[in-house]
């Protein structure tokens, strides 16, 4: 008690009125610095994501819930104009499609024409969640590739992941750069399009 009349008598005092003001200042940090641990420590604030902080927005949190997992969409947008390749959709609950665009094997002579086929199947489960597993083990959204001008007839595939309330996030690579965050996830996706070996063409 004889302490605070001691502060309070300081505090009148106008000849130390800019360090009591500065004293105030350090007071409300030190006060504001303790509120905001014990809230980090009680997980008040776990609601909350603040997109700026990798630490709060992960891959995880961009996906919500896994009850809506199976609304999450996934894309590889994968074919070039001279050497075709393959786009990929699958869909949360394991439906998926592939379009394969090959350059015409029988062709002699012309212009490059393009041979497209379309496959429709399902995942199960399993596969679908290690898929979406691995883009949460890579942190999909926190992924950052090199920004640079392309070789001619370099491919640039592109990851689009959207999660069930309808948000995209895309990124895509030179394919001659070296990223091994993207690259795991890249051939996860491939991994689907090799089960097209085995089946019959929707359209072809």
């Amino acid at each position: 008690m004889k302490s605070i009349q001691i502060f309070n008598q300081f505090l009148k005092s106008k000849k130390n009125s800019i360090y009591a003001l500065i004293l105030s200042i350090f007071i409300i940090i030190f006060i504001n610095n303790c509120s905001n641990r014990y809230t980090n420590e009680s997980g008040a604030n776990n609601g909350i994501e603040n997109i700026n902080s990798p630490e709060v927005f992960d891959t995880k949190k961009f996906l919500g819930s896994e009850d809506t997992w199976k609304d999450i969409q996934i894309q590889l947008n994968n074919i070039h104009g001279l050497w075709g390749g393959a786009n990929t959709y699958i869909s949360g609950s394991g439906r998926s499609t592939v379009l394969i665009v090959e350059p015409n094997r029988n062709q002699t002579s012309g212009p490059i024409q393009f041979v497209k086929r379309k496959y429709t199947f399902s995942l199960n489960q399993t596969e679908t969640r290690k898929l979406i597993g691995i883009f949460i083990e890579n942190d999909f959204v926190n992924i950052k590739v090199e920004e640079r001008l392309g070789i001619p007839d370099e491919t640039k595939p592109e990851i689009v992941l959207i999660n069930p309330r309808g948000k995209n996030y895309s990124i895509s690579k030179w394919a001659n750069d070296k990223n091994d965050r993207f690259d795991n996830i890249l051939k996860s996706i491939d991994l689907v399009v090799d089960q097209t070996q085995n089946l019959t063409p929707d359209l072809e």
